[in-house]
């Protein structure tokens, strides 16, 4: 798995998107203290970061 980039919450780092080439599909790794989304290969990078918005909030920062 590789990072892609990192989640953003009003100006504060809340996790990070990574991808995972060989399986084709991407992830979500919470900072401590964060809530975890569910667990479960995401296909679709758009699909994570809307599953995103609605746990944490929209991405800014």
């Amino acid at each position: 798995m590789k990072i892609s980039e990192t989640y953003f919450v009003d100006g504060e780092p809340v996790g990070k998107i990574v991808r995972d080439d060989h399986r084709g599909t991407v992830g979500f790794i919470p900072r401590e203290g964060k809530p975890k989304p569910p667990a479960r290969p995401w296909k679709d990078v758009d699909e994570l970061k809307r599953m995103l918005m609605h746990l944490y909030g929209p991405a800014n920062g």
